[in-house]
C-alpha cells in the first residue's frame, strides 16, 4: 500500500495516514483507543488525555493495632518498659507517602497533634505501612498519670495535613485539621485529586506503679 498522500488533496491525505496506522493527537478523530496516542484515549469520537487513575483511600486495619485493646493501660513507673503505640495503616497506591499525627484528648477540630511517621516503604508486594507513635508523644502520654481515662488518637493521611477552615453552628469560621493534595497537570489540563484520611482511637489509663 502506498502511503503517500495524494498532493493537492488535505482531506485525502489525512486519511491515508489514518489508513496506515498512525496514531492520532489530541482533538483528532477516533474509533477507538488504539487509534490514539499512547497518552491519549478515544472518548466520544475524539482523542483526549488520558484521566489519571483515582486516588485510593488509605485505611487503617482494625486487629493490628498495639496495644490490641481499645480500653488499656499503660506502665511508665520504674523498670517498666517503654510503651509502644503503633498501627497498620493499608494503601492500595503503593508509591503514596502515608503521614500521620498522633493526639491525646484531641478537640474536635484536631489541632496540635504530634507529628508522627511521614511515610514508611512498602516491602515485598505489600501496601500495608507500619505507623508508629514518636517518641514526644509517648512522653508527653506517660506524663498524665491522674487516675482517668485519655483519648489517644492517630490520624492518617495519604495526603498533606493542612489547616482548614470550617463554619461552626453559629457561622463563624474556626480552624480545622484538614488533608489535602495537589492536582495532576498534564497537557495542558488539570485532575484534582482527593486525599483521604482514616483514624484509631485508644482509651488508656497511665499507671505509674513499678514493675517488677
Amino acid at each position: 500500500m502506498n502511503c503517500a498522500p495524494a498532493r493537492g488533496f488535505a482531506a485525502l491525505a489525512f486519511v491515508s495516514v489514518a489508513s496506515c496506522g498512525a496514531a492520532q493527537g489530541a482533538g483528532m478523530p477516533c474509533s477507538s483507543s488504539i487509534s490514539c496516542a499512547s497518552d491519549l484515549e478515544c472518548v466520544s469520537g475524539a482523542c483526549a488525555v488520558r484521566a489519571p487513575a483515582d486516588n485510593a483511600p488509605v485505611r487503617i486495619l482494625s486487629g493490628l493495632s498495639i496495644p490490641e485493646q481499645r480500653e488499656t493501660v499503660i506502665r511508665v513507673g520504674a523498670s517498666c518498659a517503654p510503651p509502644t503505640f503503633s498501627i497498620k495503616a493499608d494503601d492500595p497506591d503503593g508509591d503514596d507517602t502515608i503521614r500521620a499525627l498522633w493526639f491525646i484528648d484531641p478537640t474536635d477540630r484536631y489541632l496540635g497533634g504530634v507529628p508522627g511517621n511521614n511515610g514508611t516503604l512498602v516491602y515485598s508486594v505489600s501496601t500495608v505501612r507500619s505507623v508508629t507513635a514518636p517518641r514526644q508523644f509517648l512522653s508527653n502520654l506517660s506524663a498524665i498519670a491522674d487516675g482517668r481515662k485519655h483519648r489517644v488518637e492517630v490520624v492518617v493521611t495519604d495526603g498533606d495535613f493542612v489547616e482548614d477552615v470550617r463554619t461552626d453552628a453559629d457561622g463563624n469560621p474556626q480552624p480545622f485539621l484538614g488533608t489535602a493534595r495537589p492536582a495532576i497537570r498534564a497537557q495542558g489540563q488539570t485532575w484534582p485529586v482527593t486525599a483521604f484520611r482514616d483514624e484509631y482511637v485508644w482509651l488508656v489509663r497511665v499507671d505509674t506503679t513499678p514493675c517488677p
